[in-house]
C-alpha cells in the first residue's frame, strides 16, 4: 500500500500559468491595496469567471510574485459591554460622520477631513476637506450632503467637538439641529473607536491611497479624494458586501424634509425657553440644563412633590429637584423613538 500524491490529475490553468501571472501582476498594479479576495473579483469580471484560477491559487502566486504582505496580528483584549444601537440593514438606516486624522499637505497647510459613510452599504457620501471645524462650517456641509442624499435615520459619531459634549447625554448644538430634523443621534464610547469600527476601517483605506505622500497643497489633496471617492463606491468589491461594490446597493434616502419639526409638548407641561447661557428661569430662580440647547425650548414633566422631568422634544434630558437650587441631573439614555410623550 501507497499513499497516492495530492496533486491533481489535470491542471488546465498550469499551462497558461504564466499569461495569469501578467494579468495578475497588471491587476496588482492598477490596485495595489488589494488582496487576493478582491483580485479575484476582478479577474472574473473581465471573464465572467470562465477559467480563472480559485482563491488560493491566485493568493499562492501573489505570494510567489512577492506581492502580498503577511498581516501582524495583534492580540485582541478583553470584550467590553457595549450599549446596544441601531442595527444598519439598509441603506440610510445609520449614517458615520467623523473627521479623519489631521495632517499637513507638502506645502504645510493643514488639512481636516469630514468623512460621512452609509454603515448598511458602506458608501462614502462625503470626504471633504475642510477649512475650519467649526460647528458653523460642519453644519453648513452637511446640510450640502443631506440635500443631496436625502436624511438618514440615525447619526452615530464620537464625543470630539463639534459631534458631542460634556452636557446632557453628551448633546451638541449640532446633534441638537439633528433632533429637530428627526434624525436620532448616537455617541460611541469614550476611547472606544471600535464601536465605529467600520467607519474607522474605511479611514485606513482612505489614509493608504490618498495621503502617502500627502498631495502638494489642500485643492490637489480634495481632487484627490474626490477620485477616490468614485473607486471606493464603484470599483472596489467589499467582503461585507459579498465582493459587491456600494454603488450596486445604495439608494438615496426618501427623506427629503429639511425644514425642523416644531417641537410640541402636551399642554399640561410647563414650557421654558433655554436662554444663551444654557439657563432656564424655573421658580424665580435660575437653572442650569445646558448651553446645547440654547434657543430651545425644552418641557417640564411633573413627577411627584420632590422633582420634575426635563424634555426636549420626545427626549428625556434630565431631572430638576423641585427643593433644591442645583442644575439639571441628566437622565439614562433612551433612544428618542422608544419615548412617547
Amino acid at each position: 500500500m501507497e499513499e497516492r500524491g495530492k496533486r491533481p490529475r489535470k491542471l488546465r490553468w498550469v499551462k497558461a500559468r504564466g499569461e495569469w501571472e501578467d494579468r495578475l501582476i497588471k491587476a496588482h498594479r492598477k490596485y495595489p491595496s488589494w488582496g487576493s479576495k478582491k483580485l479575484t473579483v476582478y479577474l472574473k469580471r473581465g471573464r465572467r469567471g470562465k477559467g480563472v484560477p480559485s482563491l488560493s491559487t491566485i493568493g499562492r502566486m501573489l505570494r510567489e510574485l512577492g506581492l502580498s504582505r503577511s498581516r501582524r496580528w495583534r492580540k485582541r483584549g478583553p470584550k467590553l459591554p457595549m450599549r446596544e444601537r441601531r442595527a444598519a440593514i439598509r441603506s440610510n438606516d445609520v449614517w458615520a460622520v467623523d473627521f479623519k486624522g489631521c495632517f499637513h499637505t507638502l506645502d504645510g497647510e493643514k488639512c481636516d477631513t469630514l468623512t460621512i459613510t452609509d454603515l448598511a452599504s458602506r458608501y462614502v457620501l462625503c470626504c471633504q476637506v475642510m477649512e475650519a471645524t467649526t460647528l458653523e462650517a460642519v453644519r453648513e456641509q452637511m446640510d450640502k450632503v443631506f440635500r443631496h442624499y436625502g436624511l438618514p435615520k440615525v447619526l452615530r459619531s464620537d464625543n470630539g467637538q463639534p459631534f458631542g459634549s460634556p452636557g446632557p447625554h453628551r448633546l451638541s448644538k449640532l446633534n441638537v439641529w439633528w433632533l429637530k430634523l428627526g434624525i436620532e443621534v448616537e455617541h460611541t464610547r469614550p476611547g472606544h473607536p471600535a464601536d465605529n469600527g467600520s467607519h474607522e476601517r474605511m479611514h485606513r483605506t482612505l489614509k493608504a491611497d490618498t495621503q502617502q505622500p500627502a498631495a502638494s497643497d489642500v485643492r490637489e489633496q480634495q481632487r484627490r479624494y474626490d477620485r477616490w471617492r468614485k473607486y471606493f463606491n464603484d470599483e472596489r468589491p467589499h467582503e461585507a458586501l459579498a465582493m459587491r461594490v456600494p454603488a450596486s446597493i445604495y439608494r438615496s434616502s426618501r427623506r427629503r424634509t429639511m425644514e425642523p419639526k416644531p417641537v410640541r409638548y402636551p399642554v399640561n407641561w410647563e414650557v421654558r425657553v433655554v436662554k444663551g447661557k444654557g439657563e432656564i428661569s424655573w421658580q424665580c430662580q435660575r437653572r442650569f440644563i445646558g448651553e446645547a440647547f440654547a434657543g430651545e425650548s425644552v418641557a417640564l414633566k411633573p413627577i411627584n412633590e420632590k422633582e420634575v422631568h426635563v424634555y426636549f422634544g420626545k427626549l428625556l434630558i434630565g431631572a430638576l429637584s423641585r427643593t433644591g437650587t442645583r442644575g439639571l441631573r441628566p437622565s439614562v439614555f433612551v433612544p428618542s423613538s422608544q419615548l412617547e410623550c
